[in-house]
């Protein structure tokens, strides 16, 4: 790829973790589609990025969250490469990540008629086997080798 035309996102995102497995959603679009991301998504107007972190988790798995804690209070930024029909291009996504600490409900495992196309709890041992976004590749490395993720989180 050369040249490619550069867009920005910035959104804030929430690690789930059961046991030894992290909650995921397969991604319905953008140039992350059908891939496995973290929940979360973009503030709307006039909402803090902890209401748009509970908010986008509710409605892309279906949880309530009851507590949660920030993970750090820097942007984390990765850049990800892709094609549409042929043309080129270069996203810069930002992201502020959340853990949630306890929540209620069951997921949702099917689509959210946006976003998501269903939520579905992986393995951290399986993660290198399903295609994901760069930030489940930063959270997973920071929870399967804690001494490391300073340098991520």
């Amino acid at each position: 790829m050369t040249n490619p035309t550069t867009h920005s996102h910035f959104g804030i995102y929430g690690y789930v973790k059961k046991d030894d497995s992290i909650l995921l959603i397969k991604k319905a679009r953008g140039p992350y589609k059908g891939m496995y991301d973290l929940p979360g998504g973009s503030p709307e107007e006039n909402e803090t990025n902890e209401e748009t972190f509970i908010r986008e988790l509710k409605e892309e798995t279906g949880l309530d969250v009851i507590s949660h804690r920030k993970l750090t209070d820097q942007v984390i930024t990765k850049f990800f490469r892709y094609s549409v029909d042929g043309e080129d291009f270069l996203l810069k996504h930002s992201a502020l990540f959340y853990a949630v600490e306890h929540y209620r409900g069951n997921i949702k495992t099917g689509s959210d008629g946006e976003d998501s196309d269903g939520a579905k709890w992986v393995k951290i041992a399986d993660l290198h086997k399903i295609k994901s976004t760069p930030f489940v590749d930063v959270m997973s490395l920071s929870q399967i080798h804690p001494k490391t993720s300073s340098k991520f989180l």
